[in-house]
């Protein structure tokens, strides 16, 4: 429960809004970051908003070098 961040706090990490993190949690299309549902406020444990936001950082890096034209 110490690295129990509430989606506000979540959301301020990866950079995203609070209605983004409530997209995931109701969407299959996205990776799913793990959350906990504690009466009506949602948490997330710290180390998954981590390694989710890493993930993205990943993907972003890598749509990036294929975005690039060949003739450059």
């Amino acid at each position: 429960m110490a690295n129990d961040l509430t989606d506000k706090q979540a959301a301020e990490i990866l950079g995203v809004k609070p209605t983004y993190l409530a997209h995931l949690r109701c969407t299959t299309r996205q990776t799913k970051l793990p959350y906990e549902k504690r009466g009506i406020h949602v948490y997330y444990r710290q180390e998954d908003v981590e390694a989710f936001r890493d993930m993205r950082a990943e993907k972003k890096k890598h749509s990036r070098k294929k975005a690039k034209c060949p003739h450059d």
